[in-house]
């Protein structure tokens, strides 16, 4: 909302930023972007439960729970993410059948690779 000088809320402002930021983060565009997922975001494109010492991190986590809602992976038939260790269920499947990280990390299936005949 404008102010009487007008002059958009800060508020509105910064969160909007860091939601563009935590969207960033998520689509991992650039060299300073990758820099800042792999501090902040688990091999599973989850975010870190624990904080590393950040002014912005915060605030960009706070907005990260309402990016995954409205998130969703497009799988396509050339599509080189992992089908075990990537998060595009909502949750990695060696997460999910219990797999140990050592185990897991050993996994190179990619989604491309379960496809047949096109489907």
């Amino acid at each position: 909302m404008k102010g009487y000088l007008g002059i958009w809320s800060l508020r509105i402002a910064n969160a909007s930023l860091l939601y563009k930021l935590a969207c960033d983060i998520m689509r991992n565009p650039s060299p300073d972007i990758s820099l800042l997922y792999g501090c902040y975001i688990s091999r599973g494109g989850l975010p870190q439960n624990y904080s590393r010492v950040s002014s912005i991190w915060p605030g960009i986590r706070g907005h990260l729970p309402r990016l995954v809602e409205g998130s969703r992976w497009v799988i396509e038939q050339d599509s080189t993410s992992s089908f075990w260790n990537d998060n595009w269920l909502g949750y990695t499947i060696s997460d999910m059948i219990g797999t140990p990280p050592q185990f897991a990390a050993g996994l190179k299936s990619t989604i491309r690779d379960f496809y047949f005949d096109d489907h």
